[in-house]
């Protein structure tokens, strides 16, 4: 009985008026085939995107919660006394004061009303930073504070790298970071040309003090 299929089966393909249905058939199961095939493939495409897609959502969220970490870690050993310290102690046109204290050991210049005011104003506290507290907030994680700054005040290039450099937490030329920061955040900062060399700055910060999370 399997072989009168068989032979009416080759006879059917081997009819030229069946030849159009050969073709056909043998043309649907090919494109069917494709079909079946490419719709497979762009699946599994779509899975393996998707995998790799939360692969790197993971990763980043993981390096992300661990940056934050390591910041509270780090920001939480810090000086009490930071700005007093290392802000409100730095010696401004340390480079000028320098330069005029040379030039006033000349005779010429030694009796000059001008170059001892000058000095003066270099020398006393009319020029130094000082900062007011205002605003303090505490929860039992985070203590904030704006720190306002008393009075404008007259800084070389030099001085604005330095204390940039302590705020910012980063090295700027020969300015390092100084590790035991609070976190410092510029809230308001005004800076204007005075002389060729120097300007006139204002400044307004807000303090962060985060606290251990007790165990």
């Amino acid at each position: 009985m399997l072989k009168n299929i068989e032979d009416k089966l080759i006879d059917f393909f081997k009819s030229e008026k069946n030849s159009l249905y050969t073709i056909l058939i043998l043309a649907f199961i090919f494109a069917a085939s494709f079909f079946y095939s490419f719709s497979k493939n762009k699946k599994i495409n779509q899975a393996f995107q998707t995998y790799q897609t939360l692969e790197t959502t993971c990763i980043n969220s993981l390096e992300y919660r661990k940056k934050i970490l390591d910041f509270l870690q780090k920001k939480t050993v810090f000086d009490p006394y930071f700005i007093d310290n290392h802000l409100e102690s730095i010696t401004l046109l340390q480079n000028e004061k320098s330069k005029l204290e040379n030039i006033g050991k000349h005779p010429l210049f030694s009796n000059s009303d001008s170059l001892k005011r000058r000095l003066k104003y270099l020398s006393g506290k009319d020029n130094k930073i000082k900062f007011i507290e205002e605003n303090i907030k505490e929860s039992s994680l985070v203590k904030e504070t704006d720190e306002i700054l008393q009075n404008q005040i007259e800084i070389d290039l030099s001085d604005l790298k330095k204390i940039l450099s302590i705020i910012e937490n980063r090295k700027i030329d020969e300015f390092i970071p100084i590790e035991s920061s609070p976190q410092l955040i510029i809230k308001y900062f005004d800076l204007k040309k005075e002389k060729d060399s120097s300007f006139s700055l204002d400044l307004k910060l807000l303090k962060r003090e985060f606290t251990k999370k007790k165990s």
